[in-house]
């Protein structure tokens, strides 16, 4: 905002207000389906290995694992599956939120390095002589 004539701050502020909100949102909707994709590998691998006749139900369990609602997740499969199935499911959520929080981390580091290089240039004459 330092570098904005002071007719044009409240035009400024609208603008980096709408870019970071617009980035919060997009955040959201990439680091969730990433929770969602991962959180589904993990799930379907771990029925493959325990109970394969469930593969069916991995979508809808997937969803409710996400969400974080482990016993709706787990309503979706036989009762005598359930005990087995809990720390399964558990597990999946885990495993989603780790690669959630790997790409968030990651993006983090891109974004500094980016901010810090545009930071290390010199503003232009004509930006600081309009400024004052």
């Amino acid at each position: 905002m330092a570098c904005v004539p002071r007719a044009r701050t409240g035009m400024a502020s609208g603008l980096s207000t709408t870019t970071r909100f617009a980035a919060i949102v997009l955040a959201i909707g990439i680091f969730g389906g990433v929770l969602a994709t991962r959180g589904e590998q993990l799930l379907r691998h771990a029925l493959q290995q325990v109970a394969p006749g469930q593969l069916g139900n991995v979508a809808a369990m997937a969803t409710r694992v996400a969400a974080g609602d482990m016993p709706a997740a787990l309503a979706l499969v036989e009762p005598g599956l359930r005990e087995t199935l809990a720390p399964l499911t558990r597990q999946a959520f885990m495993g989603g939120f780790q690669a959630m929080l790997l790409c968030a981390g990651c993006a983090a580091l891109v974004f500094a390095v980016f901010v810090g290089a545009l930071l290390s240039r010199p503003l232009p004459t004509a930006v600081l002589q309009t400024a004052r």
